[in-house]
């Protein structure tokens, strides 16, 4: 995962200094203020509310900058590109066609590698949570998770030190899950009862194959997603997609 740097620190609005810590303003268009002069400023002042009727909040500028990096990521299509590959690590289980066509469950292994990968000696049994994440293609299921996730490391320089979700554009119709990903919720990780959060394909996304998996058959020119999928999981044949309607990608996503 790509280093984020933080943008440099900006001088108070008020005194101009950048010897001491700054504040954002989210209300006051992400206006920056020392702790000196906070309270001097004409929408700071013993009183003064906001729009919610309540006083502005001071910000770290570091937890916005990472926030926004989160909602409104900048990035080339390649970097996306880039991210949508290693995020291929994380699929637990997805549909696709065996030589036949027929519809095939394809399962990655990704719940018993994170089992096992957090498993430790004084662990006795455990018993993983799931929290599922269902809706329309585009409705920022994959954000909300990468904000779960993201949230624990906002203020590092670093960034996250594990898997979250790619996410895209809420204005993208074309889904960007591709199949179903399993990431682990960092603070729960080695506890008794881990919480996994599944990122599901988006519904309604028709029978257009996700971004996230035309990036692969992209990357692997000389193999079908299909061929793929049966080199690095275990093949399920679907026995209830009989019917040309039941063995529609669309419909396996939406009842399976």
């Amino acid at each position: 995962m790509d280093e984020f740097v933080f943008p440099r620190s900006l001088p108070c609005q008020t005194c101009a200094t950048v010897a001491e810590t700054t504040f954002t303003c989210i209300q006051c268009n992400n206006l920056a203020f020392c702790d000196a002069c906070w309270s001097k400023w004409i929408l700071h002042i013993p009183g003064a509310v906001g729009w919610n009727g309540k006083p502005h909040e001071k910000a770290d500028p570091r937890v916005v900058d990472r926030l926004r990096q989160i909602l409104e990521p900048t990035r080339t299509e390649q970097e996306h590109e880039a991210e949508l590959l290693e995020d291929q690590d994380t699929t637990w289980f997805g549909y696709g066609r065996d030589a036949s066509n027929h519809p095939q469950l394809y399962d990655y292994g990704r719940f018993a590698a994170i089992v096992a990968e957090t498993q430790t000696e004084q662990m006795g049994e455990r018993y993983p949570q799931l929290a599922s994440f269902i809706g329309e293609t585009g409705a920022g299921k994959s954000t909300l998770i990468k904000l779960l996730i993201d949230r624990q490391d906002l203020a590092s320089p670093q960034g996250s030190k594990y898997y979250s979700p790619v996410t895209s554009s809420n204005q993208d119709r074309i889904s960007t899950t591709g199949d179903v990903h399993l990431y682990a919720d960092p603070s729960t990780l080695y506890a008794t009862s881990p919480l996994l959060f599944v990122d599901c394909e988006g519904l309604s996304g028709g029978e257009a194959a996700p971004k996230q998996l035309r990036q692969t058959q992209d990357s692997q020119s000389s193999h079908s997603t299909a061929n793929y999928s049966r080199r690095y999981a275990t093949p399920r044949k679907i026995e209830w997609a009989q019917t040309p309607q039941t063995q529609r990608r669309e419909f396996a996503v939406g009842q399976l």
